[in-house]
């Protein structure tokens, strides 16, 4: 860290603690923007609630003519283009379903092809008869017994199919490959198991049958295999579900009313009854007016969560401006700034209160006797009997303070001059140069940086003693 060539220095150093003092003083505008938060959070609520149940009602109200009329007379009211659309949205619904139902419970889809467990079965026959008994062990492992026989011995009581599409069969001259394939080992394993002794059985079989055929070896094979076949097939799984739902959700977000109630009634048939006869126009009003009355309640989490944003937001805004702020922070960035002394830090806090506070007052007394010692000590070794009190800010000092300061010094026979900010006031820097000495008066968190360099500057070109400065917390 280098300082310029004036003694101000380029960075600053923060103190936390001090900021964190600093922003919780600011405690009524932390409060104001938790107001302001749970106000705003709470009423954007309301309002997306309020306009969720009006269009619930709306949606109720324009479709209570519809809701009693029969499905054949929903129907007839529909023009022939109309009625085509809800038979399609019907047709890729349930394409749609039947695709979400095979990804859920189809035991491929499952598989991850980047693992894919696999047990490769491979059956060399012998015999004059191979050729025959070869087509008919074929036939045997694809036939829907083996299948149903498969899903006993391995206890799969679910749909057959997604057993069958697990089991792959290849004729290799004499040899039958079978394949099989598993989202686990034990899955695998099994079904290969429960496969091979079928096959062994149904050779034997076919041997007693009278046919000349024998089984010469079984070689088996657990494997785990990046299957790129399978992961074709999902992808296009997945991508007709991406486009039946396109489809479906195309026309369906274009039905009016009439079309959705029909279009509900024909997919769920089983559960939505007929109306049995149209509502009488007292009846209607009567749902009207009960539909119409909407009832929204206040949402507590989000008030909860306003006051809690409001509040994180108020002390990070208070942070930021703390830490690219150009006032002066406390008495040690004087010294640490300015390479200049600090006379005395006080508080005047209670100056400005109409309870007075004993404890603060005694507080004041004391930092007021230090404050006034270091001045004497400092004329007295300098030969000084007269100084010139300025400030950026110290028309905002209280009267009361440098009144004080000014009777205890007299007291010591130092004169105390007060003027005015001698940056603006060519008066005031015209006294103080009568005077020849300056001690400056600063407010902290109020008084500038940059103003303050102006000072001890200008003192510094035309050869003004400055004394040091005093640091006034209010």
């Amino acid at each position: 860290m280098e300082k310029q060539s004036k003694g101000y220095l380029q960075t600053r150093e923060i103190d936390i603690r001090k900021m964190i003092f600093v922003v919780l003083k600011k405690w009524r505008t932390i409060m104001l923007f938790a107001l302001i938060g749970a106000v705003v959070l709470t009423g954007w609520q309301y309002y997306r609630d309020y306009t969720n149940a009006k269009k619930e009602a709306q949606d109720k109200i324009s479709s209570l003519e519809y809701e009693n009329t029969t499905t054949e007379e929903l129907s007839q009211n529909l023009d022939d283009l109309e009625r085509q659309g809800v038979m399609n949205a019907i047709k890729y619904r349930i394409l749609l379903d039947e695709y979400n139902e095979y990804m859920e419970e189809s035991i491929l889809m499952q598989i991850n092809p980047y693992e894919e467990r696999v047990v490769s079965l491979n059956f060399q026959l012998s015999g004059m008869d191979t050729e025959n008994a070869i087509s008919e062990i074929y036939g045997m492992v694809k036939s829907c017994s083996t299948i149903e026989e498969i899903c006993a011995d391995i206890n799969y009581e679910e749909n057959t199919k997604y057993i069958e599409e697990l089991i792959q069969v290849e004729v290799v001259q004499k040899t039958i490959q079978i394949t099989v394939l598993g989202d686990t080992e034990e899955r695998a394993s099994g079904i290969a198991e429960a496969l091979e002794n079928i096959v062994k059985e149904y050779v034997t079989k076919l041997a007693e049958s009278g046919l000349d055929i024998s089984l010469q070896d079984i070689e088996q094979r657990n494997e785990i295999v990046v299957d790129l076949e399978l992961l074709t097939n999902k992808s296009e799984v997945l991508n007709a579900m991406h486009l039946n739902n396109s489809y479906f959700a195309n026309y369906y977000n274009n039905f009016r009313d009439d079309q959705k109630i029909l279009y509900e009634r024909l997919t769920d048939a089983e559960t939505v009854e007929e109306p049995s006869g149209k509502l009488s126009e007292e009846q209607k009003e009567i749902l009207i007016a009960e539909y119409s009355d909407i009832h929204v309640t206040v949402n507590k989490k989000m008030v909860i969560l306003g006051i809690i944003s409001g509040i994180l937001l108020a002390v990070v805004l208070n942070a930021i401006l703390y830490t690219f702020s150009g006032n002066i922070h406390g008495a040690d960035e004087v010294r640490y700034l300015f390479n200049s002394r600090v006379l005395g830090d006080i508080n005047l806090s209670h100056l400005q209160k109409k309870k007075w506070s004993v404890r603060k007052g005694e507080r004041y007394e004391q930092q007021l006797c230090l404050l006034v010692a270091n001045i004497y000590l400092s004329c007295k070794n300098l030969g000084i009997s007269r100084v010139y009190l300025s400030g950026s800010k110290i028309e905002c000092i209280p009267i009361k303070f440098i009144e004080q300061m000014k009777t205890c010094l007299a007291e010591k026979k130092i004169e105390v001059v007060s003027g005015k900010d001698i940056i603006h006031e060519a008066d005031s820097l015209m006294e103080l140069a009568e005077n020849g000495t300056a001690i400056f008066v600063e407010i902290d968190e109020r008084s500038n940086c940059e103003e303050i360099r102006k000072e001890l500057e200008l003192c510094a070109q035309n050869q003004i003693r400055t004394l040091g400065v005093i640091m006034v917390q209010q």
